[in-house]
């Protein structure tokens, strides 16, 4: 599990870090979006023991792009971007 936390934590740093450094006319805005990690842990412990980049990552990935979609969508962005990438 410290595994996962790690790499939520590294995962946004550079995504501040990319945001902080990125030139654009439109302002960029980091929406800090949490998850539920009650649920998310629910969801991934079947996949646990699953290697970095394999079945874990594509869920973790899958949920993490629905929610910011739908929050995206809901604040009126007209994109959106990750750092949850394989």
């Amino acid at each position: 599990m410290n595994d996962i936390i790690f790499e939520i934590i590294k995962r946004k740093q550079e995504q501040i870090k990319f945001i902080n450094e990125f030139k654009s006319e439109n302002q960029v805005n980091l929406i800090d979006a949490d998850y539920n990690n009650e649920e998310f842990m629910k969801d991934l412990h079947p996949l646990k023991d699953e290697k970095e980049g394999g079945a874990r990552c594509a869920v973790c990935i899958k949920k993490r792009m629905n929610y910011t979609a739908k929050l995206a969508k809901k604040l009126g962005y007209d994109f959106f971007s990750t750092t949850l990438i394989m």
